[in-house]
């Protein structure tokens, strides 16, 4: 049984791209499709400690052989136009800058 004030669930881009089928030796190779694959299983860990009512924050661990796409899609996820926002999709204009900084998200 979990017991607490909130839950802290860590994940990286590679255990994304291992469970969106990417094989561990081509696990470097960037993978765009495998990390939202990934954020599926990750979603599912989140419904499931959410379960127990206590607040789940999802912390990402970054490495070195991280690509920037990658790591904006676990950031940001699927980011869809809806009825009354501009036709281009907010996510065009994120971006990282030289700092690692997510830029473009506000």
């Amino acid at each position: 049984m979990l017991t607490g004030i909130s839950f802290i669930l860590v994940a990286t881009t590679k255990a994304l791209k291992m469970q969106g089928g990417v094989a561990k030796e081509n696990l470097l190779e960037e993978n765009v499709d495998a990390v939202r694959k990934g954020c599926k299983n990750l979603g599912r860990h989140i419904r499931n400690i959410g379960q127990y009512g206590v607040p789940v924050t999802v912390a990402i661990n970054e490495f070195q052989s991280d690509t920037v796409a990658e790591f904006i899609v676990v950031v940001c996820g699927d980011i869809m136009t809806m009825p009354g926002l501009p036709r281009k999709p907010s996510s065009e204009n994120i971006s990282v800058d030289e700092n690692k900084k997510i830029v473009g998200l506000f």
